[in-house]
């Protein structure tokens, strides 16, 4: 490729020439580090000789060689090339040839990768035209038809026009129809551009060539950057899920006034925010022409703009043929802060931290949010109708939210503030980044992380492992009511639990029942390190049950900081057989440091019951200390050098009260008393107290090490 160019390097001089005029397609900036993703490819496709190499070639240099190669080399975007929002983009032009097998194999590996494909179709080849539809959109439908979002935005380009014009072989009305006809053709599959220009016209200083060469590399990137694929199935003339709820919840940030519409005012400022257009009124009244003509009931009787018509307009640019425009929508999306995967950025926290839970200030957002939205009876409640209607700006919604009955106990009514808090409580307990994210969409502040790490946690989590086979999900369903029903119907719950030490807390419960084999389990520490607390359950009529529970505990141990505790079940049934397992397991439990095993109460006692065991439980998550024997174990071994520094600290003390005494000027020495006539020996003021309480704590600490 070097011999048409001379040195330097072709590749080279291709590269400096595309810098300067990709930034005059697309506007430069300061340089910035290259996107991450791989670039999007936008592919020159054509017969033989239809002009795509010196396309390529035009757009590098200004002008045409006399001389060019078959292809041309990929020529990637400058470093600093941006799009008309002044964000970095990344892309790649390819060229092509259609003379050999080998290079037809390539170009299709190519047309399958690519974001956009430039079609040229010569003047002056009167079958060029006709082929269009008897090969090239049938054959690039076929090899990308397997694509996710398999829309392929294709700009057909008439190159030689000056050509076709002088020798009368081709009319623009001819291409213009005949483009229009296969679009209409594909118009589930493809979405076509078209462009007539002339290389050589641009190249001998016509200006309008020139600039519908840049216009065709234009739409390319457009489409490229801007695909139709995501946002909406052409198909089925319907909203992709993603994209529906973007467009729901721009729609609702957009209506300041919480009204359900958008008025004249809302509208020209989500004009001038998306688009930094100012609508004038003229302005409005075609846009509310263009919303009622493709929706009737898209404007209320005031003339403000509805969701219904909202969504309708929005699906108007991306569906219709004439004014088929997804760059308006990906426009509105990207300017409310929405990326290509339809996401808003989240507030930055770990989501690896089990000690993370909710603020106050998103309690207090819950709490607000409830009661804008619940009924106005006696207990005010929010039912599950109105729920799913602030969910539908969410899609990834946490299984928790998008199945509350599952969880939580809710009435016919709908949930109480309580229930609803607890949903959320409980869904970021297990899905913390897809709860954030939720939560951000519903209205919380952006600026405010909604999770945080408190000095005193009101949150915890516990897993319940349930050795005992003939009470599937047993112990979940005792937890407190109203928070969930007595028969569970899912694994995991969660409720307020109150303890004689911590006001109301909320415990997430997750319980598995499927540790029924008879070798003991061997627990992944991912699956335990998020827990504050493993509760193992067991028969306490069934030694086999117990012996598993040994090893689970056994496994668990191996894991740091997490605590566990014994819950047997049963007991009621036959004391003679379940005391001797209990004391059994109580033995367990005092040589490893555990608190004694909890007895799961008979269904037919008072709530009270229940509500006893799960605040011993709170109780360990709290204080896990108690329960855990690693944890003791280095409890344990913090206090040696505790001791050590007490009783140095004493007798640092001693020394310094004999020194100061001793400084002390001499007052006359009294008579010199026999040894046996003395009655006791006292030191300095005071030290003898000192020294008492110092060895009273020095003691208490070492009675606490050896108990």
């Amino acid at each position: 490729n070097a011999e048409y160019m001379g040195a330097p390097d072709s590749r080279t001089l291709l590269r400096m020439s595309l810098v300067s005029r990709v930034k005059s397609l697309l506007g430069g900036g300061t340089p910035q580090p290259k996107a991450t993703q791989p670039p999007a490819l936008l592919v020159i496709c054509g017969d033989a000789d239809s002009g795509k190499t010196s396309l390529v070639c035009y757009l590098a240099h200004g002008h045409v060689f006399d001389e060019l190669p078959d292809v041309l080399p990929p020529l990637a975007s400058p470093d600093d090339a941006k799009d008309e929002n002044q964000m970095d983009v990344n892309f790649k032009i390819v060229d092509t040839v259609a003379s050999s097998e080998e290079s037809t194999h390539d170009r299709d590996r190519w047309i399958t990768d690519a974001a956009a494909i430039v079609l040229c179709v010569a003047g002056d080849d009167e079958q060029g035209l006709h082929r269009l539809d008897s090969y090239w959109i049938p054959h690039i439908i076929s090899i990308r038809s397997h694509m996710p979002h398999h829309i392929t935005p294709v700009v057909i380009c008439l190159t030689k026009l000056d050509i076709a014009l002088q020798s009368n072989s081709l009319s623009l009305e001819v291409f213009q129809s005949t483009v229009a006809a296969i679009a209409n053709k594909y118009r589930s599959k493809i979405w076509i551009e078209k462009v007539e220009t002339s290389v050589l016209a641009a190249a001998a200083g016509v200006t309008d060539e020139a600039e519908n060469i840049s216009e065709v590399f234009r739409r390319a990137l457009m489409c490229a950057l801007n695909p139709i694929g995501p946002l909406c199935d052409l198909t089925t003339q319907r909203f992709s899920s993603e994209c529906l709820c973007c467009l729901r919840w721009i729609f609702r940030h957009s209506d300041v006034t919480r009204k359900g519409y958008l008025t004249d005012d809302e509208v020209r400022m989500f004009q001038s925010k998306c688009f930094d257009v100012v609508l004038t009124s003229s302005d409005l009244t075609l846009i509310k022409k263009l919303i009622l003509s493709v929706d009737p009931e898209g404007l209320n009787q005031l003339g403000d703009v509805n969701e219904s018509g909202f969504l309708a307009l929005n699906k108007h640019f991306l569906t219709s043929v004439n004014d088929r425009n997804p760059h308006t929508v990906w426009q509105a999306l990207r300017s409310f802060g929405f990326d290509n995967s339809f996401k808003r950025p989240l507030p930055s926290f770990s989501a690896s931290d089990r000690n993370l839970e909710l603020t106050s200030d998103a309690e207090a957002f819950l709490r607000r949010l409830h009661s804008r939205h619940a009924s106005s009876s006696a207990i005010p409640s929010l039912s599950v109708t109105t729920l799913n209607y602030l969910l539908e700006v969410v899609h990834d919604i946490p299984r928790h939210l998008r199945h509350p009955g599952s969880y939580v106990h809710v009435t016919t009514d709908g949930l109480t503030v309580e229930q609803f808090l607890l949903l959320f409580h409980l869904s970021f307990a297990f899905e913390p980044v897809e709860t954030v994210r939720t939560l951000c969409l519903l209205g919380f502040n952006d600026d405010q992380v909604p999770c945080h790490t408190p000095r005193n946690r009101r949150s915890f989590r516990c897993l319940v492992i349930n050795s005992n086979l003939t009470n599937r999900y047993q112990f979940i369903s005792t937890l407190p009511s109203p928070a969930h029903p007595r028969a569970a119907e899912f694994e995991e719950s969660a409720a307020f639990v109150t303890t004689p030490k911590l006001e109301s807390v909320v415990l997430a419960v997750k319980e598995i029942s499927d540790f029924n084999c008879t070798t003991s389990p061997e627990l992944h520490p991912m699956q335990i390190t998020r827990w504050d607390c493993v509760a193992i359950g067991f028969d306490s009529t069934d030694s086999e049950s117990l012996r598993i529970a040994f090893e689970i505990q056994r496994s668990v141990s191996k894991i740091p900081d997490v605590a566990t505790v014994f819950i047997g079940t049963n007991s009621f049934l036959n004391p003679e057989t379940s005391t001797p397992l209990l004391l059994e397991c109580s033995k367990y439990c005092e040589q490893h440091h555990l608190i004694s095993p909890i007895r799961l109460p008979s269904p037919s006692s008072t709530p009270d019951a229940f509500d006893e065991v799960w605040s011993t439980v709170v109780q360990v998550c709290h204080s896990p200390a108690t329960s855990c024997s690693n944890l003791r174990s280095r409890q344990l071994q913090r206090l040696v050098p505790l001791t050590v520094g007490v009783i140095v600290l004493s007798g640092a003390i001693v020394w310094w009260f004999g020194r100061s005494s001793s400084s002390k000027p001499k007052a006359a020495q009294p008579p010199v008393v026999p040894v046996a006539q003395q009655s006791a020996v006292t030191v300095g003021p005071g030290v003898d107290v000192l020294l008492a309480e110092v060895l009273d704590a020095a003691k208490s600490k070492l009675g606490r090490l050896f108990d």
